[in-house]
């Protein structure tokens, strides 16, 4: 009755009316005969009826494999579904149950069977998973299901990589999620909000700065107040939105009140994780801004923060950000032995965590300005030849934000020193291409 019903609406839209209502697909099928039973009025309400028959751990599948934009195979379903309660042959059955029921479409081409949702079941499921509190675990513990043994980054970004194919299908995920949440309308709001902090790490990997920006800007707006409010969430959007502002607006009051508002929530809260963002953050806008002592001064308590902490790499990377003060107050003896220190003794084997947690490759950073000091030093060749380097280093990590930054802080900037304006020529064309594809204002 609901897909007759869905089908009759369609004709009366005409293909474009559907197109323009495709981003809000419950919207869409939302209608139905008052003398229908209820479950049969709508669509919405015929899932809704299909999934509270569902024996438990068939919903707790069918929730988990709505991350999956573009389809998946039995192995992937099972990196998501299994736990202490379901065992991966447990999986196997569930997807096959919810194949019979028609909740989830099979497509077996070859040896190897592929499965997926439709589109409005599929955002209905990935409402449900919102609603269990799943999601954020979810997004953030992808599985290996291109062969290496990392599963995405922890809230803290520390764990291993996103490797460039599962990124994507993620990226789908994310998209048609939040496009399915539109401006946070009605009873999608908090599950707007959860999407969007479980997205982060995703933008920040990607260099979508542009969209974090926007939907991070949304979320803010429709956070709790007063009991309501969630100090955690708040905090990581408070990050974010610090970070997304630097690159596409650029050093304007507004990126330092976000970051500003970060460090005092991180405080209040004492997580020491998001402290550590936040006077990363507010470092860089100082130094980026010419206020050095300032800068000088959040690298000492960065310092402080770190000198008992377990992670040695945060150490190092407090010892760069006191080689890059002392580089801009012309002690370059100084900062040329802390920077050397912070290149040589550079821990982070995935190359990516440090994207998410402080914008940008910190062995890149510390290649940044030893480039420039060795060119004050007078070794114009070795500067060349690292700020080259430089370059290599970024495009191996996959990270726009990094190439952008080695680009400006050095590829284009020590050849147009050393005088290869060629070179310097050939650097400016690639920072202006990166960065208008992924507006990066900065």
């Amino acid at each position: 009755m609901a897909i007759e019903l869905a089908a009759a609406r369609a004709a009366a839209l005409g293909v474009r009316g559907v197109a323009a209502h495709l981003d809000d697909r419950f919207h869409l099928l939302i209608g139905g005969r008052r003398t229908a039973l209820p479950r049969h009025q709508t669509l919405r309400a015929t899932l809704d009826w299909s999934y509270d028959l569902l024996p438990e751990r068939e919903r707790v599948v069918f929730r988990r494999v709505s991350i999956f934009a573009d389809g998946f195979g039995l192995k992937a379903a099972t990196a998501v579904a299994v736990s202490a309660e379901i065992a991966a042959s447990d999986v196997i059955d569930c997807v096959a149950n919810l194949v019979a029921k028609s909740l989830v479409m099979a497509d077996v081409p070859g040896a190897t069977a592929r499965y997926r949702l439709l589109e409005t079941t599929r955002a209905c499921a990935r409402e449900k998973l919102a609603e269990s509190g799943e999601l954020e675990q979810v997004a953030r513990a992808p599985p290996s299901i291109t062969g290496t043994s990392s599963c995405g980054p922890r809230p803290n970004g520390r764990r291993g990589p996103l490797s460039s194919g599962w990124r994507l299908t993620i990226a789908g995920s994310v998209i048609c999620g939040l496009r399915w949440t539109g401006p946070f309308r009605r009873r999608a709001t908090s599950i707007g909000v959860a999407l969007t902090v479980a997205s982060v790490p995703l933008w920040l990997q990607l260099s979508l700065m542009e969209e974090c920006r926007g939907y991070v800007e949304r979320a803010l707006s429709c956070v709790g107040r007063g009991s309501d409010r969630d100090a955690n969430r708040e905090l990581q959007l408070y990050s974010a939105l610090g970070a997304s502002l630097m690159y596409t607006k650029g050093l304007l009051p507004e990126t330092a009140a976000a970051w500003t508002a970060a460090l005092e929530m991180a405080q209040t809260v004492d997580d020491t994780e998001y402290q550590l963002r936040a006077l990363w953050g507010l470092f860089a806008y100082r130094i980026s801004s010419g206020e050095y002592l300032a800068a000088r001064a959040l690298a000492q308590t960065f310092c402080r923060l770190t000198s008992n902490g377990a992670d040695p790499a945060d150490r190092v990377i407090g010892d760069g950000m006191t080689g890059i003060v002392l580089h801009h107050l012309g002690d370059q003896i100084s900062a040329r032995r802390h920077l050397e220190g912070q290149v040589g003794r550079y821990v982070d084997p995935d190359r990516r965590s440090h994207t998410v947690r402080f914008l940008f490759d910190q062995r890149v950073t510390g290649l940044v300005f030893l480039a420039r000091i060795l060119w004050l030093q007078g070794f114009p060749d070795q500067a060349m030849r690292i700020s080259q380097g430089i370059l290599e280093d970024a495009r191996a990590i996959d990270h726009t934000v990094s190439l952008c930054y080695a680009l400006s802080a050095a590829a284009c900037s020590v050849p147009l020193l050393v005088g290869d304006l060629a070179a310097a020529e050939r650097s400016v064309a690639m920072l202006l291409d990166h960065s208008a594809k992924h507006v990066l204002a900065l």
